[in-house]
């Protein structure tokens, strides 16, 4: 079964599409109960982001691989590989997420870290725009989450940016 699933996903061509359908099937061999074969598709997935040309595709299948890695548990793994996207807004989009995964796992402290970071990296976000969606982001999902205070204090900071906006961004 391995050998033909690795056939099918050798004949994708484009390395990013390749790199996404093994992050699809290390998360069917998760679900089947198969660690390490999740873990070793996406140890292949790595090796194929390495390899692709074009800065954000090469970030966006380096975040799905780390997104990946979190939804299967292996979230130390899942942080170094955030760490490697060089697209700012999704270094911080998935430092939010695998925070919040942590959370969902009983991990509060560890996803404090993560959120820390995330927070850090939305209020240096290069654009205006940017910092606004990332904090209003971020504050929807704390208000969601009942943590309002801190919610509040995010959504606060995101509407002091989106003043900022002068010019339309569409």
């Amino acid at each position: 079964k391995s050998k033909y699933v690795l056939r099918i996903t050798a004949s994708i061509g484009d390395l990013r599409y390749r790199t996404l359908a093994h992050t699809e099937v290390a998360q069917g061999r998760y679900q089947l109960g198969d660690l390490k074969g999740a873990r070793d598709m996406l140890a292949r997935a790595e090796r194929l982001v390495s390899e692709i040309d074009s800065p954000y595709a090469g970030s966006f299948s380096r975040a799905r691989v780390a997104s990946t890695y979190a939804k299967i548990g292996e979230f130390k793994i899942a942080v170094r590989v955030v760490e490697e996207i060089s697209d700012d807004d999704l270094r911080a989009r998935l430092y939010w997420s695998v925070s919040r995964q942590l959370r969902d796992s009983g991990r509060a402290r560890e996803a404090l870290v993560l959120e820390t970071k995330a927070l850090h990296e939305a209020s240096n976000a290069k654009s205006t725009f940017d910092r606004t969606s990332l904090l209003g982001s971020f504050a929807i999902d704390l208000a969601t989450d009942e943590r309002l205070v801190l919610g509040r204090d995010v959504f606060e900071r995101a509407m002091g940016e989106s003043r900022k906006i002068e010019t339309g961004w569409w």
